[in-house]
């Protein structure tokens, strides 16, 4: 295998463990998109579906613009 296909194949372990430990802490109201690693003939393809982001679901920053 190449060696940017073995990083791309580790990147992707990865995101699923990460995705793995937020699950794992139980917070209340956040949800996460369900995700799948398929492993086919040497390649590595990782599955998510879309989570519906509106206006109301990402928080980023504070309410007043930082006053």
């Amino acid at each position: 295998m190449h060696v940017c296909l073995q990083f791309a194949a580790k990147a992707a372990d990865n995101e699923l463990r990460g995705l793995a430990q937020v699950l794992s802490a139980n917070v209340r109201g956040l949800s996460m998109p369900m995700m799948a690693l398929l492993d086919y003939r040497g390649y590595r393809l990782v599955a998510t579906t879309i989570l519906p982001i509106g206006d109301q679901s990402v928080v980023y920053g504070s309410g007043d613009a930082g006053v």
